[in-house]
C-alpha cells in the first residue's frame, strides 16, 4: 500500500495520532528501545567493569561511571566535547569508542546496549 494511500485514510479512520506519532521519528533512525537495567548490570560486569567502575567516579583505566547521565558538560581525552550526556551520545562511545577506550559495538547485540543503558541511568 502506498503511503499516499494510506495516510489519508489512516485519518479518516482516527488514526491521526498514530500517524502523528510515527512521523515525530526522524527518518533513518529507529525510537529508542527500553532495556532491562538488571540485564544491563551483567552486562556491565561482563565486559565494563575491567577499566569502569559503576560505585563512584574514580577512574579505573577509564573514568568511573557513577551518575553518568547527570555529568556537567566536558571534553574527552580525544577532545570531543559533550555538553550533556543522551543515550545517543552514550550509545556511540559504547558503539564507536573514542579515546582510549575500544569500540564494543561488534561485541554487544542491541539488546544488550539498550540493557546497558538502562543499568547506566541506574547507577
Amino acid at each position: 500500500m502506498q503511503v499516499r494511500a494510506f495516510l489519508p485514510a489512516a485519518i479518516a479512520a482516527g488514526g491521526f495520532f498514530i500517524v502523528s506519532a510515527l512521523l515525530l521519528v526522524p527518518i533513518g533512525q529507529t525510537a529508542a528501545a527500553s532495556g532491562d537495567a538488571a540485564k544491563g548490570k551483567a552486562v556491565f560486569e561482563a565486559n565494563c567493569q575491567f577499566c569502569h567502575t559503576a560505585e563512584s567516579n574514580e577512574a579505573v583505566v577509564g573514568p568511573g561511571l557513577k551518575d553518568l547521565y547527570k555529568w556537567p558538560p566536558h571534553k574527552l581525552s580525544d577532545g570531543t566535547e559533550h555538553a550533556t550526556h543522551t543515550d545517543e551520545i552514550i550509545r556511540k562511545q559504547i558503539v564507536e569508542g573514542g579515546g582510549a577506550m575500544q569500540p564494543a559495538g561488534g561485541s554487544l547485540t542491541e539488546e544488550e546496549i539498550a540493557d546497558l543503558l538502562a543499568y547506566l541511568k541506574t547507577i
